[in-house]
C-alpha cells in the first residue's frame, strides 16, 4: 500500500525529473515510475540515482544500470600496534535509514583482524565532508579472519529527494475534465518519434499516458498505449516509456489517411 507525506500543500509539479535543473522545496518529480518531492533546493546532478543517493557499496557501490562507475575512497584506520591491514576482499552496502546509517556485509572477505576502520567522507554519502562523514569498523572475525560483525557511526544528511508514492502517477494541478480528454487526430508523421496532431489544443503533460484509436492508414498506431512529448499546442511525440527515452519509430508505418482519436486511460491510481 502506497504511503502518502502529505503534511504541507506546496508541492508544485515540474514533471519527468532532469538533470542540470534548479529545483526547489518541495518541487515534485517523477523518476523510474516513481514520484519523489524536493526536501533541499539544488541543483541536480547528471543522473537521479546520484541526485537522490540512497544505498552504497564498497568497494563498488552501483551498477552499470546506474549509468555511473563512482567508487568509494576510504581512509582505512589501523588500530594501535598494528602497521597494515593483512585483509582484502571485503564488501559492505551502507544505507541511511532515516538520520542514522546502517551497514551490512556483502561479502566477509579474509584475514582481517577486529578494529580496523574504514572512513568514508560525507560528500561521497550525499552530504558534507567532515558533517556526514561515516566510519564503519570491523567488530568481529572468524578464525580465518572473515568479517562477522561492522558497526557504523556517523549523522548522515538527509536525501535531496524523498519519495512520496510508489506505484502512483502525479498529475499535476486538478482540471476540469474536457470529453474524457480525448481529442480527434488530424495528421501523424511516418518519422522517429512518430509526432501526431490533434484537431485542438490538448492539456498532456510530458510522460502522460495516452491510448490512440480509430486511425485510417497508419493502423500499427491502434489500440496502444504511449507516452507523450508535447511540441506544441496540438502536436505530441510518441514514446514507449514514461521517462520519454525510448521513441516510437514510424519510419516503416504505412502513411496516415484519415481519422483517430487520442485519450487518457482510466488509471484508479492517479491523484492530484
Amino acid at each position: 500500500m502506497a504511503e502518502f507525506k502529505l503534511d504541507r500543500f506546496t508541492y508544485t509539479f515540474q514533471g519527468v525529473w532532469s538533470p542540470t535543473t534548479a529545483y526547489r522545496l518541495d518541487d515534485i518529480v517523477v523518476s523510474g515510475g516513481r514520484v519523489y518531492y524536493c526536501t533541499t533546493a539544488h541543483t541536480s546532478s547528471d543522473n537521479f540515482f546520484t541526485d537522490y543517493l540512497y544505498d552504497y557499496t564498497y568497494p563498488a557501490p552501483y551498477t552499470a544500470a546506474n549509468n555511473t562507475d563512482a567508487e568509494f575512497t576510504l581512509v582505512t584506520v589501523l588500530p594501535d600496534g598494528v602497521a597494515n591491514n593483512p585483509g582484502s576482499n571485503l564488501e559492505f552496502t551502507v544505507t541511511r535509514s532515516g538520520n542514522r546509517y546502517t551497514v551490512a556485509i556483502k561479502e566477509p572477505g579474509i584475514a582481517y583482524i577486529p578494529k580496523i576502520a574504514f572512513t568514508i567522507t560525507g560528500s561521497q554519502l550525499g552530504g558534507v565532508n567532515g558533517v556526514n562523514d561515516a566510519r564503519v569498523t570491523i567488530e568481529t572475525v572468524d578464525p580465518d579472519g572473515a568479517v562477522l560483525q561492522l558497526s557504523i557511526t556517523g549523522d548522515p544528511q538527509l536525501t535531496k529527494w524523498e519519495l512520496m508514492s510508489e506505484g502512483y502517477r502525479w498529475r499535476g494541478n486538478w482540471q476540469e475534465s474536457e470529453g474524457d480528454d480525448t481529442f480527434g487526430l488530424v495528421a501523424a508523421t511516418r518519422a522517429n518519434p512518430v509526432v501526431i496532431t490533434t484537431n485542438a489544443p490538448h492539456n498532456f503533460i510530458k510522460g502522460q499516458e495516452i491510448v490512440v484509436t480509430g486511425v485510417n492508414g497508419m493502423t500499427q498506431l491502434n489500440g496502444n498505449t504511449y507516452y507523450v512529448n508535447p511540441l506544441g499546442a496540438n502536436t505530441l511525440q510518441l514514446y514507449s516509456n514514461s521517462d520519454v527515452t525510448v521513441t516510437v519509430d514510424g519510419t516503416t508505418f504505412t502513411q496516415y489517411i484519415s481519422s483517430g482519436s487520442v485519450r487518457t486511460p482510466f488509471v484508479p491510481s492517479e491523484y492530484i
